[in-house]
């Protein structure tokens, strides 16, 4: 196993979820408080590994979970917060582990900061 494929999300910093991830996260999940789904998610993410990175474009960490059947992909830009460099999720996509496709309401919903609109896909 190479150092990069075995770095998890929590071992780069502390872990911060917008309310834009969190309410997509809460959505799919059936949550209905959004600081019980930003608590939530930011723990499902802990072990999430890193996907894929391009310059000037938020990184893309995956969690899988066969216990829970979530197959999450966040999208987690770097902001200096508290004196240290923290991973804020800005956007997920949640989708179940077995088919692929996407649960509940979900539907990999991006955050409108991070795109520059407010449209869904």
């Amino acid at each position: 196993m190479s150092e990069a494929s075995s770095l998890r999300l929590a071992n780069t910093g502390p872990i911060y979820v917008t309310v834009a991830a969190a309410r997509t996260f809460a959505a799919v999940e059936g949550i209905q408080i959004i600081e019980e789904a930003r608590h939530e998610l930011a723990e499902r993410l802990r072990d999430a590994t890193e996907n894929s990175s391009e310059p000037g474009k938020p990184e893309k960490w995956r969690a899988r979970s066969r216990s829970s059947g979530l197959d999450i992909t966040a999208h987690v830009v770097r902001e200096e917060r508290e004196g240290q460099l923290a991973a804020v999720v800005v956007a997920v996509r949640v989708r179940d582990w077995a088919g692929g496709s996407t649960r509940g309401r979900g539907r990999g919903v991006g955050s409108a900061a991070n795109r520059g609109g407010s449209d869904r896909r």
